[in-house]
């Protein structure tokens, strides 16, 4: 795929009965945003990609990481990922979110029995495919509209495996931290009061 493309991570396989939607997350990025695609720096040095959708933008990669062959930089390192995390939520002109759309199943149905679709599978779109879903997400287009456009499109999705992986990892390292945090006594003030259970 020669397109600028997102990287979208399977949040919950809608697999029910007349549902056939999959559910995807993204890392939503407000501010100043102006042309399609542009980088946003600190200190002179290009830290993220960015593609901009109207007055925000989505993470579409790091800056500086170029996979040669695939034409698109890539979060292939679980280090990669928080450095430009931790960039972004340093900044003090742009805020860092994570949001949603939904892909129709029929696009994300390549896993097999053996290889099934699961939870933190990474898939990258286009920006004409996000497009379409976000619009879906924001009730700007019907249902059926939606699975026309994307059908469309079917060919704008690819899965990522190098970035499937790390993000694992990074996932992983994110809920050590978080509950080493948890436990460590100068966080007792912040934890929720347990109920008190009546009689």
């Amino acid at each position: 795929m020669k397109k600028q493309t997102i990287p979208v991570q399977v949040d919950n396989v809608g697999r029910q009965e007349g549902f056939g939607k999959t559910r995807c997350v993204y890392f939503r990025v407000e501010g100043s945003v102006g042309t399609e695609a542009w980088s946003y720096s600190v200190s002179g040095r290009n830290e993220a990609v960015l593609a901009s959708w109207n007055d925000w933008a989505v993470l579409a990669g790091p800056a500086g990481r170029w996979k040669w062959g695939r034409g698109e930089r890539l979060f292939d390192s679980p280090g990669l990922i928080d450095r430009t995390i931790m960039t972004l939520e340093k900044s003090k002109s742009v805020f860092l979110d994570l949001a949603h759309i939904y892909l129709p199943d029929d696009l994300v149905c390549c896993g097999t029995k053996e290889d099934p679709i699961r939870n933190g599978d990474v898939y990258r779109i286009t920006m004409p495919l996000f497009r379409s879903c976000y619009m879906f997400v924001n009730e700007s287009i019907p249902e059926k509209e939606w699975i026309e456009l994307c059908g469309a499109l079917s060919k704008d999705i690819l899965y990522s495996p190098e970035e499937t992986a790390a993000f694992r990892d990074w996932r992983k390292k994110e809920i050590s931290l978080a509950r080493v945090r948890y436990h460590d006594p100068s966080y007792t003030d912040m934890r929720l009061k347990k109920k008190e259970k009546k009689g």
